[in-house]
């Protein structure tokens, strides 16, 4: 942690919030707006404070000798037009000095606009912060702030802690991340009885921490707190950082592989079967766990006015796949996405593969960063870790296994191999970040960026300009803050105008399938060192082609203004003025070294696949060259960059990953015992449903775990052989009129997590809805042996009971069985 600011620190400081976001004299101020400054909402105690925990040591000197270099030169007392010429002589002495002003430019304006950051104490309120509940620069902005509380609902994944100065863990598989690659392999792990254990750096948050508030968001859901820049300076990295990783906070647009990167991955980098059916498969099978359809795909006004452009243009526009569940969806929240989802209907990684991979026995640890591979004789054994919470406390992890999965994203991932001193020549040297930029649009009507989906429509007119390279179009989600950070501040007086335009803003982004790339290295604590230069020709070429095209649909759609941002200006283009004309000067606009804003949100390929080990770090399985049993299984393992969002992509990599991971642990004797996908209440990878629509439901899950002992004989011969008996419940349970469904809901989310799981001897439960009485629920609990489950009656049943009892019309009857050897007791009902 860093020192404190000395009162002259502060002083400077809050004189510098106050210079980007000003006090101004208008003749109409209603709201209050033009005369509220930064440090009347707070932020210089806020960035104080931010400065003094959340930033590493060296930047923390070099921004503290700007804030003394400011107060030299008498920047307190100095009038507004004297500051602005002071902190435009600063930019433009050094790119050290245009990168501290910078910082503390976006810094205020992000928490002036995003604030607050916390929610109160009171669940009740919705709205959250000053006293009319909410952040008072919101109101100019037409936004309205959190617009619901959220639920009371207890995590279903219970992670693991460690209790003392260390932990020592015994596993088959450790699986690093747990984003979109890292938890489908885990998921597929655990499912063949494989111990695994998943280490996650982030925390670990569900519904009910999520308050909707921005800030909060970046905080805790995002990589190192939202918006990092390269060290160069050159683009905006934008990533997941919480259990779940990206998918926790993205913008759900579901893209399958486009073709001609799958026919480029076979053909030039050897990764067989991806151009093939079997690809397919993998890629169905990822859109049926995570519910990716247009269903819920409803068009904002953003997404209308990239609609209506390319309609008039002919360009191809299609309506997007999102991983919403449609039974929770709800628009009116749904633009919160990227501050954590309340609904409960975001399909994350989370919420599926990771919940599948614990409820399969997988170990799973969060606030704990990976510090290096363990390498025994040429081969992996395990993970050196360090835990550390929130509140300071550290202990030191360590995971035995035989088998490594890297999946800590492109942006992490070769730092985890540079520090182990492992993957070859080729770690960090080709990060593909599909940069990307936006132009803006101003309508005549509001354009409410906040309400619904974000990403429901795109532009697909131009992802191949030549050579299998080009750009994607759609549109962002809205977040007050970072849309104040992004738009460029040249003066107070300057930005609070745009600021008042922001209702009436449509944006569109893009961003490129990348030729070039930069690179992943780390410095002298291990930490990763981002590099990238929008240096390749191709790639410049097209950032300029998206920016015209961009304009050209935006003006096509009804825009009475079109503004393009550079770094410190933009420029603007009004109706009935020359649109070509106003193209052809923007693409006369320096490009690199940070001359224009680039973003990005895809980061990929830093550690990736291929036949050839001199440019490749892991072979075309996926698995280390120089290391066995190390594996990649994150978007850094994709050969080159897609030009498509990547979610799909890197969960289908992931399911060719494991199925080359378990034929490589059969070849050295370290498969688990399979886990049976008996049908529940909320069905999970099982897709064959259909065929058994007809036959109620407790005859379906018993024809199917006989069905799959009688077609593998050899599975039933060691079932029968090697179990032993277990006893079991079964508890029928009346449902007051209308309720079975909230019945079951509160077994799964309160009573199971609460009571049973963590009673002793427990095994698995099995929750049914009769299909005859809507009001009968039946719950099979399985227990090891006789004296587990007669401690459970004793002890924790009445619990149970006493919890069920407000949605029960009768008490819970219970019966007692015993399961023979010959049924499998290898249970996953949840």
């Amino acid at each position: 942690m860093n020192a404190e600011l000395n009162e002259t620190q502060r002083a400077t400081l809050r004189a510098l919030c106050d210079t980007f976001v000003p006090s101004l004299k208008v003749a109409n101020d209603p709201t209050g707006f033009w005369a509220r400054t930064a440090s009347d909402l707070g932020v210089d105690c806020v960035l104080a404070r931010n400065l003094k925990e959340d930033i590493p040591p060296p930047l923390y000197q070099g921004l503290v000798g700007l804030l003394e270099g400011l107060g030299e030169k008498g920047f307190v007392k100095a009038s507004q037009g004297q500051r602005e010429s002071i902190l435009a002589q600063i930019s433009g002495s050094s790119p050290q000095g245009a990168q501290g002003v910078g910082f503390f430019q976006k810094q205020t304006v992000l928490l002036a606009y995003g604030l607050p950051e916390k929610p109160v104490t009171d669940r009740n309120l919705v709205t959250y912060g000053s006293p009319k509940g909410q952040n008072p620069n919101w109101e100019v902005l037409n936004y309205p702030g959190p617009v619901s509380v959220p639920p009371d609902k207890p995590k279903q994944i219970q992670t693991l802690t460690p209790t003392g100065d260390g932990l020592t863990l015994e596993a088959d598989v450790c699986v690093v991340g747990s984003g979109a690659g890292g938890a489908v392999i885990a998921s597929r792990m655990a499912a063949q009885g494989l111990r695994v254990v998943v280490l996650e750096a982030g925390g670990h948050y569900n519904a009910a921490d999520f308050h909707q508030l921005e800030l909060w968001g970046y905080k805790h859901l995002w990589y190192k707190g939202g918006a990092v820049p390269t060290a160069d300076g050159n683009v905006l990295l934008l990533a997941g950082g919480s259990l779940g990783g990206g998918t926790e906070i993205n913008w759900m647009n579901c893209v399958r592989t486009p073709d001609l990167v799958r026919e480029d991955w076979a053909r030039q980098y050897g990764l067989d079967g991806v151009n093939t059916p079997e690809f397919d498969g993998y890629m169905d099978e990822v859109e049926r766990r995570i519910m990716s359809s247009p269903q819920t795909a409803y068009f904002n006004s953003q997404n209308l006015r990239m609609r209506e452009g390319c309609q008039r243009l002919g360009y191809l526009s299609k309506q997007t796949h999102v991983n919403w569940d449609p039974k929770l969806f709800n628009p009116l929240m749904a633009g919160y996405t990227g501050f954590g989802d309340q609904t409960g209907g975001k399909r994350t990684a989370r919420r599926t593969y990771l919940l599948d991979a614990y409820q399969d026995g997988a170990q799973i640890i969060v606030h704990c960063r990976a510090d290096r591979i363990i390498v025994e004789q040429g081969r992996a054994a395990g993970i050196e870790a360090t835990y550390s919470d929130p509140q300071g406390r550290r202990a030191r992890v360590n995971v035995r296994a035989t088998q490594v999965v890297v999946a800590c994203g492109s942006l992490e991932s070769p730092a985890l191999l540079l520090r182990s001193g492992i993957g070859g020549p080729a770690v960090g040297k080709c990060l593909r970040v599909q940069p990307g930029g936006a132009v803006y649009g101003i309508y005549e009507e509001k354009q409410k960026g906040w309400w619904g989906s974000p990403m429901t429509t795109n532009c697909e007119q131009f992802t191949n300009t030549g050579d299998g390279f080009g750009f994607y179009m759609e549109i962002p989600a809205f977040g007050p803050g970072f849309v104040s950070s992004v738009i460029p501040w040249a003066s107070g007086q300057q930005h609070k105008e745009m600021m008042t335009r922001v209702p009436y803003i449509s944006t569109f982004i893009w961003f490129l399938r990348d030729r070039g790339c930069g690179q992943v290295t780390i410095d002298g604590a291990g930490n990763p060192v981002h590099t990238y230069q929008l240096a390749d020709e191709t790639d410049q070429k097209n950032f300029r082609h998206a920016t015209a095209e961009a304009i050209r649909i935006h003006e096509a759609a009804g825009a009475q203004e079109i503004l393009v941002s550079l770094s410190n200006k933009q420029i603007g283009w009004k109706r009935g003025q020359n649109l070509e004309t106003y193209i052809q000067g923007i693409m006369k606009q320096p490009l690199l070294d940070g001359a224009q804003p680039m973003i990005s949100a895809h980061q990929l390929c830093s550690c990736r696949m291929g036949r050839d080990r001199a440019t490749s770090v892991a072979d075309t399985n996926g698995e280390l060259y120089d290391v066995k049993g190390v594996w990649i299984g994150d978007g850094s393992a994709c050969p080159t960059s897609l030009g498509a969002n990547p979610m799909i992509t890197i969960m289908a990599l992931a399911e060719r990953t494991a199925d080359r991971m378990t034929a490589s642990a059969r070849q050295n004797g370290t498969t688990g015992h399979a886990r049976r996908n008996y049908a529940s209440t909320t069905p999970r990878r099982d897709t064959s449903t259909q065929a058994f629509d007809t036959i109620p439901a407790m005859a379906v899950n018993m024809f199917r775990g006989m069905f799959d002992l009688m077609t593998n004989p050899s599975n039933m011969f060691r079932e029968m052989t090697e179990t032993s008996p277990m006893h079991s419940h079964i508890i029928e349970l009346t449902a007051r009129p209308g309720l079975a469904k909230d019945l079951v809901n509160a077994i799964r989310d309160q009573a199971i997590p609460g009571f049973i799981r963590t009673s002793e001897g427990f095994v698995d439960e099995i929750v049914l809805l009769s299909d005859t009485d809507s009001n009968h629920v039946t719950a099979i609990s399985f227990w090891r042996t006789r004296e587990d489950a007669v401690r459970f009656t004793a002890n924790g049943f009445a619990s149970v009971s006493a919890l069920l009892q407000p949605l029960l019309s009768a008490a819970p009857e219970r019966r007692e069985f015993v399961v023979g050897s010959s049924t499998n007791n290898q249970i996953s009902g949840w």
